[in-house]
């Protein structure tokens, strides 16, 4: 009987001194810390493949249904800048406002989900739900194709609305690829060759950046300040596309100026890398850096 508080006391207290992690008002042990990693891997792991495939695909779903490279543009390039102009700052806004038993993003998170499941699986049936439309329009349809490209165009729109140090590196070395592409590729394998060296280091760059806006802008205003920078992204993307689909079209499909123009625009890219960076040094570099407030 005497031993029964003093084994009640000993367990207490090892739950008391169970090493814990915590940042403001978040408290994590060991087993805790593991699954936020893996959920954010998982995440991240999800948010590359669509980025590094959904695009794609749905350019060769348009050039199949005979969509033109400047209706490619403006659906692939434009439109989703156009609704990251317009959508994120009022999402940013609210988000950093709200206050819920789940926390201020999950719940907005949530929300979205379904919406994305749900236009994956329109964009597999596209075909399908075409070919419905067709025959459906009867004699108003404006062919099997059009209605086809339709339907895509619909379930990509509601789709989309749904280190600094490595980031510089994978922009210059994607420059001297576009650069080399845009002189020396002339054959669809040299092509295919210099389109999927670029998306290698096209990918490093995405990957190694995607954290850039955490480190560097001030956690409470960091939602306003992320949607201001996507929002001058959105109105440079939502031109970009549209005036390279016109391009394209124009100059009877001379796709080497892609990569001429690529390699540019990331040379312009590492100016202004190096020049945050040196921003970056100057508030204490990698292990004593502070965000301004």
């Amino acid at each position: 009987m005497n031993d029964l508080p003093h084994k009640s006391t000993s367990i207490s207290s090892y739950n008391l001194e169970k090493k814990t992690w915590s940042i403001g008002t978040l408290r994590y042990t060991k087993w805790g810390l593991f699954l936020l990693f893996a959920w954010l891997l998982w995440g991240d792991f999800a948010w590359s493949i669509r980025e590094r495939s959904a695009p794609q695909l749905m350019q060769v779903l348009l050039k199949k249904y005979g969509a033109s490279d400047t209706l490619n543009g403006l659906l692939v390039g434009s439109l989703p800048q156009l609704l990251v102009l317009v959508i994120i700052p009022i999402i940013s806004f609210y988000s950093d406002h709200f206050r819920s038993r789940w926390g201020r993003r999950i719940p907005f998170l949530i929300c979205t989900t379904p919406f994305a499941v749900f236009t994956l699986i329109g964009l597999s049936y596209s075909k399908e739900l075409g070919d419905l439309l067709h025959h459906f329009l009867a004699e108003h349809s404006p062919g099997n194709n059009a209605s086809t490209l339709i339907v895509l165009a619909s379930f990509w729109i509601i789709f989309e609305f749904h280190s600094l140090r490595v980031s510089m590196i994978s922009m210059i070395l994607n420059a001297v690829i576009c650069f080399v592409g845009g002189i020396f590729v002339n054959s669809p394998f040299s092509f295919s060759l210099i389109y999927i060296t670029t998306g290698v280091f096209a990918g490093a760059y995405w990957t190694s950046s995607s954290s850039l806006a955490q480190k560097l802008f001030p956690q409470a205003q960091f939602a306003v300040l992320n949607s201001a920078v996507l929002s001058a992204m959105g109105v440079f993307g939502a031109i970009m596309p549209l005036g390279v689909g016109l391009l394209m079209d124009f100059s009877n499909k001379e796709y080497r100026l892609l990569f001429l123009i690529s390699g540019t625009l990331s040379l312009l890219g590492v100016a202004v890398g190096w020049k945050i960076y040196r921003q970056f040094c100057s508030l204490g570099g990698m292990h004593s850096y502070r965000p301004p407030e």
